[in-house]
């Protein structure tokens, strides 16, 4: 009876964060929305306590610091495309470029509206250039004009650290324009600095004190350094003046779950879906936390849901064979693991998880191969080297499986179900005094490896031996 571990999600903030924080978006799209792992040859199943929930919001929703209702948007667009209209008429009556300029102010402050910066940005750029053949330059329009060059980097997700230093720049100029500030905040989360974000949108809060969306980056600055309580404030703040908020919702329920609040979680987390029923990631959360409970077939109901709305959601089939997983319902576990590895082929989880659940089938060349995947995809990964070399052991493979605990402790010199494991090798091969070694490695690691030698047969030979019964006794 070895260590085995089994994977599952760790509690994580999602906004822009974690790995490569600027691209995240781009390079973990599963654990990002633009708006907003356990052991038992002891195989390691990661972290059973599913709390992988994922923060809520929408990038066109940060920038949108005032958002238009669906009406105002539809009227926007057509005010565009109706301006854009009237431009083309003028360009081809009127020679004289300043004339034809004057309607672009009215159009440039309609894609604001409508957070199209690029466009914006183009627009602007136009008007300054035109503007500069007078021989003059207007001051305010080239601050407009480096603000949307800002935006645009932001929504992008391109230049986060150019678009803070432009930024910075216009707030030297305008020290009492709160956008700036709220803008520049979202900046520093992007480049992993929740701190300064922090101190950023404290300025914008003191000077625009009825924006929700302040509170709600307010909660994202906090949440990032661990600060759950004046999260849980902030969103809360952000809800008081925004009722329909459903993203600040969602997030104070990852903060109220991360402090073990599972029941004030799943009330967020409902009102989340009440307000948007199209919410993937508040049933995604919401089925996290249930699993919390011990509740699989209410998780598993929710995980479904949220791939019914979004069917490409690698995540959510991922959790939702955990919780097939957890309750020995392994070929329909295997079926979510290789849905998850279709949709996201270098999904190590899953391919590690998956190799959990073929072992437990018996299935051990299937779960070598994937455990050898996960591997290849992340080599530092020790638990995948503990589960193969479990593996291996099984076969009585015993150098492979050598190689392979090794390997495991070589990454993770503390990995206490490594030396077990090699004691349990060891024992099996009536090499006691490796055996003892490695054992007693384990012991002090953890003492619960005392009961379990004393228990498992792969110490039988040694059980009536003196210094076998003195140290684990």
């Amino acid at each position: 009876r070895r260590d085995k571990f089994a994977e599952f999600p760790i509690a994580l903030f999602l906004f822009l964060r974690r790995g490569d924080v600027p691209l995240c978006v781009k390079k973990l799209p599963d654990l990002w929305s633009y708006r907003s792992y356990i052991m038992d040859l002891q195989y390691i199943s990661e972290a059973r306590d599913f709390s992988l929930s994922k923060l809520n919001y929408d990038l066109i929703d940060l920038l949108e610091i005032e958002k238009p209702s669906k009406e105002e948007k539809k009227h926007y667009e057509a005010k565009v495309k109706n301006l854009e209209a009237k431009l083309a008429i003028l360009k081809e009556n009127i020679q004289d470029d300043f004339q034809r300029t004057i309607l672009l102010p009215e159009l440039i402050s309609y894609y604001e509206k409508l957070s199209d910066y690029e466009r914006a940005l183009e627009h602007t750029e136009k008007f300054c250039s035109i503007y500069e053949k007078t021989g003059k330059k207007n001051r305010d329009w080239e601050n407009k004009k480096e603000f949307y060059k800002a935006l645009k980097l932001i929504y992008n997700q391109e230049e986060a650290e150019t678009a803070r230093e432009i930024l910075g720049r216009l707030i030297e100029k305008d020290e009492n324009n709160f956008s700036l500030y709220y803008y520049r905040a979202i900046c520093f989360i992007i480049l992993g600095n929740s701190k300064e974000a922090e101190e950023d949108i404290k300025q914008a809060i003191k000077l625009n004190p009825d924006s929700p969306q302040n509170y709600f980056i307010s909660g994202i600055a906090y949440y990032n350094q661990g600060k759950l309580e004046e999260a849980i404030g902030a969103y809360s703040k952000a809800i008081e003046i925004k009722p329909d908020e459903h993203e600040a919702y969602n997030n104070r329920g990852i903060a109220y779950k991360n402090q073990g609040k599972l029941e004030e979680a799943i009330g967020d987390y409902s009102k989340a879906i009440e307000i948007k029923p199209d919410d993937h990631d508040a049933y995604y959360n919401r089925g996290n936390a249930y699993v919390n409970q011990g509740k699989y077939e209410e998780a598993i109901a929710d995980y479904s849901k949220a791939i019914e709305i979004k069917p490409d959601y690698a995540s959510a089939y991922y959790t939702r064979g955990l919780a097939y997983f957890n309750q020995g319902k392994y070929e329909e576990a295997i079926g979510d693991y290789s849905k998850a590895i279709e949709l996201k082929p270098d999904y190590h989880q899953a391919y590690y998880n998956r190799g959990n659940a073929y072992d437990d089938l018996g299935k051990l060349e299937e779960a070598i191969a994937d455990w050898t995947k996960a591997i290849e995809i992340k080599p530092d990964k020790h638990e995948a080297y503990n589960n193969r070399g479990n593996a291996y052991a099984k076969q009585e493979g015993y150098g492979k499986a050598y190689e392979d605990y090794k390997k495991a402790l070589e990454i993770k010199p503390d990995f206490e179900s490594a030396y077990y494991n090699l004691a349990c090798l060891f024992a099996l091969q009536n090499k006691k005094e490796e055996s003892y070694d490695y054992l007693k490695q384990a012991i002090e690691l953890n003492t619960k490896y005392k009961q379990m030698a004393k228990e498992d047969e792969d110490f039988k030979l040694f059980w009536e031996d003196e210094e076998f019964r003195r140290m684990t006794g």
